[in-house]
């Protein structure tokens, strides 16, 4: 699980909830109306990534999930959110989940929520701290984890 990158394992989880969707069970929970508006936050959340990810290059700070941070980064969207692209990830899969139409996505994107929370995040904010100790403690005093 450790190799296995977040938007990588956001691609799987797309692919499963489409294959899903297809499959099991039959029939559409969510009004047409619905589904768009689940199509428009999936992108939406794919942006707030890509956005992300920005910050981190124009800063010059490592991006890679299980390498050690060189750069605590609070400007930007991190200073709303400590996790910006995780929390895109996220709106993009239950964005998504919606989108699709099927009560069994909901079901794959909550738990991709939980990996990125419990597992990404959880690792990513222990090596923080080890590395930027009362810095970060500070930020994360002043900035939600999510929202």
């Amino acid at each position: 699980m450790q190799r296995l990158l977040p938007p990588l394992l956001l691609v799987v989880t797309w692919a499963a909830m489409t294959l899903v969707s297809l499959t099991w069970p039959p029939g559409e929970p969510f009004a047409a109306p619905l589904r768009r508006v689940g199509g428009v936050v999936s992108a939406l959340g794919l942006l707030l990534s890509v956005k992300g990810a920005r910050i981190f290059r124009h800063v010059g700070t490592n991006i890679m999930t299980f390498d050690k941070p060189d750069k605590l980064v609070t400007s930007g969207l991190f200073a709303w959110s400590r996790n910006p692209m995780y929390l895109g990830f996220a709106l993009c899969a239950l964005g998504g989940a919606v989108a699709l139409g099927a009560m069994s996505a909901v079901g794959i994107a909550i738990l991709f929520c939980i990996t990125l929370d419990r597992w990404y995040v959880g690792f990513e904010e222990r090596m923080m701290r080890e590395t930027f100790g009362a810095e970060y403690d500070a930020y994360c005093r002043k900035v939600r984890r999510w929202l």
